[in-house]
């Protein structure tokens, strides 16, 4: 799902998914579980991947309109929940710039989730029902695994 039509020819697997030209949100909070029925599949997804505008209130309006969305055993993957106001080194060693975003999608997640993380360090924790693992490299990767 994007609001610009990404969809190209010849990509692997094309064949496994479906492209919808929609604002996350909006087909988030309307529309989602219509579309599910239209197409024969269940409403909650085993797995939401959040890699959008990276924004504080964007990435709560995000949470708000997926989590509803997540099967009981569900994952949430966060993109550039670490993207820090300077250098970033890669897993393979590399380092590139990132951009100030106020840690905007990881303090979303704090918010989410009442807790405080230190985005620069790998981290584990178990907060409201859900597994929580963060990957500091390549502008940070957080995973909210459902345990309910």
């Amino acid at each position: 799902m994007d609001i610009e039509d990404c969809r190209q020819e010849g990509l692997a697997f094309a064949e496994h998914w479906r492209f919808i030209c929609s604002y996350d949100v909006g087909i988030g909070l309307n529309g989602f579980t219509k579309w599910c029925q239209q197409q024969g599949q269940p409403d909650k997804a085993k797995l939401i991947f959040i890699d959008t505008s990276h924004e504080y209130e964007h990435t709560k309006q995000e949470i708000a309109a997926w989590v509803p969305h997540l099967n009981e055993r569900g994952i949430l993957l966060f993109h550039d929940t670490n993207m820090g106001k300077g250098k970033f080194a890669r897993m393979d060693g590399s380092i590139s710039t990132g951009w100030d975003n106020q840690r905007g999608v990881i303090r979303a997640i704090e918010e989410y989730l009442g807790r405080q993380y230190d985005e620069n360090s790998f981290f584990t924790d178990i907060a409201k029902d859900f597994l929580v693992i963060h990957y500091p490299h390549c502008n940070g990767l957080t995973v909210l695994k459902r345990l309910s």
